[in-house]
Order: C-alpha cells, then sequence, then structure tokens
C-alpha cells in the first residue's frame, strides 16, 4: 500500500443523493486509490431551517418543497450502520461527518463515538455554543474557517485551548465552486504561523472543483486535503459542480504524490541525479 504524508478525504457530503449505490461506488474509488477517509454531512433539519423555510419552494427529484428535498438527503441511523459496515469491509477506509447542529453531535457521539473525527463546518465556525459541545463529545476535531477572519478562528481555536482534540485547521473560501482569485493558496502558511503546534496540522478544504489547487496545497505546507467528490458532476445537487468525478480524482492522487517526492527540503546540495551529470561537463 502507498503511504503519503498528506492525509486525504474525500467529501461525499450531499452528493449521494439518498442512494446508497451511489455511496458505495464512491467509497470503492477513494479505497482503490488508497485515500483513507470519506466524509459526509448531518443536519437535523429541525433545528437548522424555521419551518417557513422548509415550507418554501424547491424544485428537486422529491417534490416541490425545501422539506422534500432536504428531508430525503438526510442519511438514516440504519444508512449509517450499512456505510459503517460496509467501510470496515474494505479495511482501508473510514468515515466521518461535519453535524450543523448539536442534535447531530449527540447523534454521532451516541451511535458512533469510534469515528475518526468530527469536522466543525465554516458556517459554525462563530458559534461558541456548537463549538462548546463539540468539545465535550470528545471527538478528535477538525475545524474549517471559511467566512472567517483571523480574529474569528483565533476566537475558535481558544475554545480548544485545554485540549489536543483539535488535529485540524484547514484553510477554505466558502464559495461553490470557488472562483481562482479568491482562493488565496498562502492563507495555509499565515494558518501555520498562528495554529500549527505539536498537536494540531494546517489542511485545506477545497471547492474550486479543479485537482490543480489541492495538489499545489500540498506545496504551501497542507498536511490534509478535503476535496469533494461525486460520480457525475451533471448529477442533481448544489455541491455537484464544486466536486471532482473519478477520472479526476486518480490524477489528484498522483500529482500530490508526485509533489510529496518534489517538495525535498530545506537546503541546496548536489543531488545523486545529478553526478553524472557533474562528470559529463565538469569532466
Amino acid at each position: 500500500m502507498i503511504k503519503r504524508d498528506t492525509v486525504i478525504v474525500g467529501e461525499i457530503g450531499i452528493n449521494h443523493n439518498a442512494d446508497m449505490s451511489i455511496i458505495k461506488k464512491l467509497i470503492d474509488n477513494c479505497s482503490d486509490l488508497n485515500i483513507p477517509y470519506i466524509k459526509f454531512q448531518k443536519r437535523d433539519i429541525e433545528s437548522c431551517y424555521t419551518k417557513e423555510f422548509l415550507d418554501g419552494p424547491r424544485e428537486s427529484p422529491w417534490g416541490n418543497t425545501q422539506r422534500a428535498q432536504k428531508e430525503v438527503l438526510e442519511l438514516s441511523l440504519e444508512q449509517y450502520k450499512e456505510i459503517d459496515k460496509y467501510c470496515k469491509e474494505k479495511n482501508n477506509i473510514n468515515w466521518f461527518a461535519s453535524p450543523w447542529d448539536l442534535k447531530s453531535i449527540d447523534f454521532f457521539k451516541t451511535n458512533f463515538p469510534n469515528i475518526p473525527f468530527l469536522k466543525i463546518p465554516s458556517a459554525k465556525a462563530t458559534d461558541e455554543q456548537f463549538l462548546l459541545r463539540c468539545k465535550e463529545s470528545n471527538f478528535n476535531l477538525i475545524l474549517s474557517t471559511g467566512m472567517c477572519d483571523l480574529r474569528m478562528i483565533q476566537k475558535a481555536v481558544e475554545v480548544f485551548a485545554d485540549t489536543s482534540k483539535l488535529k485540524y485547521v484547514l484553510a477554505c473560501t466558502a464559495s461553490y465552486p470557488c472562483p481562482s482569485e479568491d482562493i488565496n493558496l498562502y492563507q495555509i502558511k499565515y494558518l501555520s504561523h498562528y495554529f500549527r503546534t505539536p498537536t494540531c496540522e494546517i489542511g485545506y478544504s477545497d471547492h474550486s472543483g479543479s485537482i490543480l489547487f489541492p495538489a499545489m496545497a500540498v506545496g504551501f505546507g497542507a498536511k490534509l486535503i478535503e476535496v469533494h467528490i461525486t460520480c457525475d458532476r451533471k448529477m442533481y445537487g448544489s455541491d455537484q459542480a464544486a466536486s471532482i468525478e473519478p477520472p479526476g480524482l486518480r490524477h489528484l492522487v498522483k500529482y500530490i504524490e508526485e509533489v510529496e517526492k518534489g517538495l525535498g527540503y530545506p537546503s541546496k546540495e548536489i543531488m545523486p541525479s545529478e553526478i553524472p551529470i557533474i562528470k559529463k561537463l565538469r569532466g
């Protein structure tokens, strides 16, 4: 099995469209590429949205209201159990999720206390009550920082100052798909200056829908790369356009491996491949 220094996360999110065959196909794709994690999103829709919003119009394959769409996309406990079993059968991939409300945090704590992480979505990075509940959950945590400035991130990170449970802070721009001029890969180095510790690394959550920027992010110091994945970008769903299809994911994994090889270390030495060239050109 290939060992990579960079942790890769395939974000299925809501791209599954409530179809377990799609979920398993995406798990298969990641497992075949030795990607160690896939990720989902979990919402208690009554907690996340008002009745007025849920009763509002939205055309989808499942009806013409927001509620019809959102209820279908929320995976059930039995579906998560099936995902958990399928990943264990693969033996080289695990799953975790982003909860979007307090009930969803408790859902994972009660039913899946051994998942490797909870990810704090960018939208909840400024919600102190939510952050405290994540801290109390005792999961290892990943914090995404879209829609945040430095002060907001500092305030969020301070919540976890007395614990080593915060494992990654992710550079992120929360637009879908993200225009190139807003990606700002230099934020990875910037966040590393402030938040990288012996127990917390800096990563990158991509919404460009391309393979260029996630691969480049490794060169900027990202230790975890999260990309949205899909079977087909033309499928129904708000996140599909910011996602990577299976061929692109294969290329991305290869590029990350090549970037890791090419990074080297901070010195300037004669490299082994240069020795025969020295003999030829310098005599």
